[in-house]
């Protein structure tokens, strides 16, 4: 009976209907906005995106990639750079700006993820209009109409991860193929290089969905030698694949003096958190409920959907809601610190709260008769997305971002015209997030990509490290400008100019809230015209 019902509710049109139009406001966002600078909100991750594919465009592709912001050595990898090679290459063969390439593309791996949708559902005997329905959830939700056209590898990481899973389902069968296998570690195993954090959550659920569902049809009884050698083959791949580049990576990571201090076993309590933040309500709340739940997916539509789904669903719909959540909850659980500090990194986390209200509202409707009724409430929880994006990520993309109005730009702009193009700059005082939990001072990439310049950007606490000699940690590069965007206590940096002043009294200009200065300029002008005089050195900030 309920199959028919399914039937019977695939045979409407308007899910696909609302999917289009969701696509199309996406689309008219992503295009829309496409030039802006990457600064609206979490620049320091996508300036530092950005910056690998610029000098992967103007020195070539390498592994170990650049990332040229915290000295020499150049090369702080974190993420493979699958996701970073695409953008360079198509802005190189195209001729075209890096911004709006690396937006666009983002936005392409978005829209991308209707595929394995479709796929997943086939694979679930649930209707096509599944599919439909978490893509318009998926495309209005802010979390992705914000962050699905940023400069970043969430949305490639996510589309890897729902690649992966449909041949994971296809894994099930009694005796599964080497194809489903193969296409299984494939997928995956790019999921794990672009972004660990996203992927190895999804690899520990598919293992646990294979063993439930071995434990359901046979028991304890021991699979067959083939059997298991296609399924320890499929998931050995890309769990070595993600190790062996995370190590990878810390080695390299570990030569700069800085990077050193960023690899996973340096950083592993900023990562996964401890014991008791998993037992924070008040963390748990923040994550879950403020910034995903009732904002995203329909927000409390959607959560009462779900809610009422696990209610009227038969044995098999709450199995296949249950492991939804699961996959929704586990990458916070997981990694519950960083997604504490970073709003961005719930992108791998809320696409499956959108899949598991997709799946109740099938549920629901085919329990009920009431398409009509599913119809309207699918377009509320779209209305609210839109809603929720307007009042929250919208007002960030619709900032003005201009060289007279934003710090990055406006000293991008002069060190570009004021220094030799090979010369290195130094920057000190950069606050780069006032994310969603609080301030981080540490370093960023916005005033090294903006520059065009290889950067060591100094975190305070790494600054007694740095003081005797910043210049040093530029490889040998000529040292082109100091930029001190410091809020308190400017002055004491006079001491780190004088001591690279070899032409009378060094002089610093005051640009775009930051003091810059720079050796050989006399003055300088302005984006807008306006003739900027040196003053000496740097008074106490106001």
């Amino acid at each position: 009976m309920f199959k028919e019902q399914l039937a019977a509710f695939s045979k409407a049109h308007w899910p696909a209907v609302l999917a289009a139009m969701t696509a199309a406001i996406a689309a008219w966002v992503a295009v829309r906005y496409a030039a802006q600078p990457l600064l609206e909100w979490e620049a320091f991750r996508q300036t530092q995106t950005a910056l690998t594919s610029y000098w992967m465009i103007r020195e070539g592709w390498q592994i170990p990639y650049q990332t040229p912001v915290l000295g020499y050595p150049w090369e702080i990898p974190y993420e493979f750079p699958i996701y970073q090679t695409i953008v360079a290459a198509i802005a190189r063969l195209g001729g075209l700006h890096l911004d709006p390439v690396g937006r666009l593309v983002s936005f392409a791996f978005l829209l991308a993820c209707a595929w394995p949708a479709f796929s997943t559902a086939r694979r679930l005997e649930l209707p096509p209009e599944t599919a439909w329905i978490f893509s318009a959830l998926l495309w209005s939700s802010p979390l992705y109409l914000f962050y699905g056209r940023a400069f970043l590898v969430e949305t490639a990481a996510v589309f890897f991860t729902l690649a992966a899973i449909p041949y994971a389902l296809d894994l099930r069968d009694s005796s599964p193929s080497w194809r489903s296998a193969f296409l299984f570690s494939a997928f995956a195993s790019l999921a794990m290089l672009q972004k660990l954090f996203t992927a190895f959550p999804m690899l520990v659920v598919m293992l646990l969905v294979l063993l439930v569902s071995h434990l359901r049809t046979s028991r304890f009884a021991i699979p067959s030698w083939r059997r298991m050698a296609v399924v320890t083959t499929a998931f050995a791949i890309p769990f070595a694949f993600g190790g062996l580049w995370t190590r990878y990576a810390d080695l390299i990571r570990g030569r700069n003096p800085y990077g050193a201090l960023t690899t996973v076993a340096t950083q592993s309590t900023y990562y996964l958190g401890t014991l008791a933040d998993r037992f924070d309500l008040v963390l748990l709340k923040t994550i879950f409920w403020d910034r995903v739940v009732t904002r995203n997916a329909g927000g409390l539509v959607g959560a009462a959907v779900v809610i009422g789904a696990l209610l009227l669903g038969d044995r098999r719909s709450k199995a296949i809601l249950l492991v939804c959540l699961l996959l929704f909850a586990l990458p916070v659980l997981l990694f519950i610190r960083v997604h504490h500090y970073l709003d961005y990194y719930q992108v791998s986390s809320a696409v499956f709260l959108a899949a598991a209200v997709a799946v109740a509202t099938i549920v629901w409707s085919a329990r009920t008769g009431g398409r009509r009724i599913a119809a309207l409430l699918v377009l509320v929880m779209i209305g609210w997305n839109l809603f929720a994006f307007s009042r929250g990520y919208g007002r960030h993309v619709r900032k003005e971002l201009s060289v007279g109005r934003t710090r990055a730009l406006a000293v991008g702009d002069v060190i570009r015209r004021y220094t030799p193009p090979e010369s290195g700059v130094v920057v000190f005082g950069l606050l780069v997030h006032e994310g969603p939990s609080h301030p981080v001072t540490t370093w960023s990439s916005e005033i090294a990509y903006y520059s065009e310049r290889k950067a060591l950007t100094v975190e305070d606490g790494f600054e007694p490290h740095v003081w005797h000699d910043p210049a040093s940690f530029l490889g040998g590069k000529e040292l082109g400008a100091i930029v001190v965007c410091a809020r308190e206590d400017r002055a004491r940096y006079n001491e780190v100019i004088s001591r690279y002043s070899v032409r009378g009294e060094p002089r610093v200009y005051d640009v775009g809230e930051c003091q810059v200065w720079l050796p050989e300029a006399r003055s300088i002008v302005l984006e807008g015209g306006r003739t900027v005089i040196p003053r000496a050195l740097m008074a106490p900030h106001p």
